[in-house]
């Protein structure tokens, strides 16, 4: 693995950021969270990083997830997550985002507000939801 991060240090023409994973350790510390809490499924938060086989390790851990954009939800999709195991958490529920969330038959949305609790309910009544605390607001 040091041969490879060396190369691209010193002799590539790589221009842009990267960073190094073990797999692994992924899978590892996954395991140790379901050793340790068997009873509560953790969603993994996709915006911390995005990358595809950061994801695919996840997914075929059966994993589930969190999303807050479309970019994010249609990345999860099209690498084949079950929606089932997809929660949708955006801080301001638009429109938009709810008929995305019904197009995809995510069973979960987050809402922090009775302004989208009643959006999501007339667009979306079938959904699943969780009521989102932001401590910060509440102070």
């Amino acid at each position: 693995m040091f041969d490879k991060i060396r190369y691209i240090v010193q002799d590539s023409d790589r221009k842009n950021a990267f960073y190094v994973a073990r797999q692994q350790e992924i899978v590892e510390k996954y395991n140790q969270w379901k050793h340790s809490l068997p009873d509560v499924q953790p969603h993994y938060v996709v915006k911390c990083n995005n990358d595809r086989s950061v994801l695919r390790t996840l997914e075929a851990l059966q994993s589930s997830f969190s999303c807050s954009s479309k970019t994010e939800v249609t990345k999860l999709m099209s690498m084949g997550v079950n929606a089932e195991r997809v929660i949708f958490s955006c801080p301001i529920m638009l429109s938009n985002r709810v008929k995305l969330a019904k197009s995809y038959k995510l069973s979960t949305i987050t809402f922090e507000t009775k302004a989208d609790l009643e959006k999501i309910h007339k667009i979306y009544p079938e959904a699943k939801l969780v009521f989102f605390v932001n401590y910060l607001t509440c102070i």
